[in-house]
Formats: C-alpha cells, sequence, structure tokens
C-alpha cells in the first residue's frame, strides 16, 4: 500500500477507547484516552491507528491496535486507585498520610 506525501499531507495517529460493549469514544490523545480508561469499565481497551490527512480525504494506513499504557503512565508505588461502580475514585496513600500509619 503506498503511503501518500507531500504538502497538505500530515501523518497522523487516532486513538479510542473501546467499551467491553464495543462503543467507541474518540480521544485526541493516548495521554487522554488512558487518563479516562477507567471510566469506562472492566474490558475496556484503548486502540490506535495510523492514518493520513489530506485536504479533504483521511487515509487509514494501519488497523486499530490495542494499546497497553506505557509502564511512564503506571502510578508511584504508594498511590491506590479504586474503580467504584464503573467510576474513578482516586485515593492517595503516602507515608505518614494514611490512619495505619499512625
Amino acid at each position: 500500500m503506498s503511503v501518500p506525501t507531500g504538502i497538505g499531507v500530515s501523518h497522523d495517529r487516532e486513538w479510542v477507547i473501546q467499551n467491553a460493549k464495543g462503543r467507541k469514544l474518540v480521544c485526541d490523545s493516548a495521554a487522554e484516552a488512558f487518563e479516562e480508561l477507567p471510566e469506562y469499565g472492566e474490558g475496556a481497551v484503548v486502540l490506535t491507528r495510523r492514518v493520513v490527512r489530506g485536504m479533504f480525504v483521511t487515509k487509514v494506513v494501519e488497523d486499530w491496535k490495542q494499546v497497553t499504557p506505557p509502564t511512564s503512565w503506571m502510578l508511584p508505588p504508594r498511590q491506590i486507585v479504586r474503580v467504584i461502580s464503573g467510576t474513578a475514585s482516586h485515593q492517595a496513600v503516602r507515608h505518614g498520610n494514611s490512619p495505619h500509619d499512625h
């Protein structure tokens, strides 16, 4: 498959969150997709694909692929994220701030 190049052509990635039922939500970036992922419940995944955008056309270069979060986006060891009823509830537990540390 030839990939278009030239003036007015840009290579880009599209990002979506797909929930367990197959519904997709478009995101602007990988960071946004992984930040919002917990809100879509168990079984939700982040997908990406490469596209080429021209003046009036977007051409898919690579089909959707599932992406796992890079380790740099993982939480610090002492931070806990709980998912309650499909919504994210963040609780930071740091040394000296937990009731169990006293």
